[in-house]
């Protein structure tokens, strides 16, 4: 992957990953909010050159965007992390195995990786949800997945291929339930139309008629998701 420079207006210099779309209608920028990482997206009829100088007009912009994104906290003792949108304090306790009581988060005593248990836990928790969800929704329309794949992905929540394989990221067990509902109407819908049409959106506000809300939270509060240092 080709990448750009720019150090012209300001320090430290910007790595751009120049990735061309064949998709794409116009030139974008797109920040990464969990690695900060930046993306130049070029349509197929549009030169890398022009491409170039549009990033360059934008380099201040882009700084700022920079400057704006998540801060990270480390998950330990003494912490709060949400679970399905309600925070929870990380405290030891005489539990053998991680456990939820009232608005704690209970690690054993003995243990050492704090975090690594935490995670685990969600993670867990995230894929029950999540294979609910999905089994719940396609039952209801008619139609079979094939696999579901729990990841940490940076730029995406979720994805469904032609082979029914769904792939959701095990953060959103931190979003509110109707979060997480979203995504998996979202991904599940893609099993009747493989695009991003007018007749998926209908899809999915026919099983979601609020997905909005969802869609709107997500947007505004994604990126402090990937806040969270495990």
């Amino acid at each position: 992957m080709e990448t750009l420079q720019l150090k012209e207006n300001g320090s430290p210099e910007i790595n751009l990953s120049i990735r061309k779309s064949n998709k794409a209608r116009r030139v974008s920028i797109r920040i990464s909010g969990a690695t900060k990482e930046v993306f130049l997206i070029i349509p197929k009829h549009v030169s890398v050159l022009n491409a170039k100088q549009f990033a360059l007009e934008k380099e201040q912009w882009i700084r700022r965007q920079l400057k704006s994104k998540i801060v990270f906290s480390k998950v330990r003792l003494g912490s709060f992390v949400p679970i399905e949108g309600f925070d929870y304090l990380i405290e030891s306790g005489k539990n053998k195995r991680v456990k939820v009581e009232s608005d704690k988060i209970l690690i054993p005593s003995h243990s050492i990786d704090i975090s690594k248990h935490v995670k685990a836990y969600l993670f867990e928790l995230s894929r029950q949800r999540f294979f609910s969800k999905t089994k719940y929704y396609c039952e209801l329309i008619g139609k079979n997945f094939s696999r579901i794949n729990i990841k940490d992905p940076k730029t995406r929540w979720g994805s469904c291929n032609s082979k029914g394989n769904l792939m959701y990221s095990w953060r959103l067990i931190l979003a509110p339930k109707s979060v997480l509902e979203y995504l998996v109407v979202h991904e599940v819908s893609h099993l009747v139309e493989m695009n991003h049409s007018t007749k998926f959106w209908q899809h999915v506000e026919k099983l979601m008629p609020n997905f909005r809300e969802s869609q709107l939270w997500l947007k505004k509060n994604g990126q402090k998701l990937h806040s969270y240092q495990f």
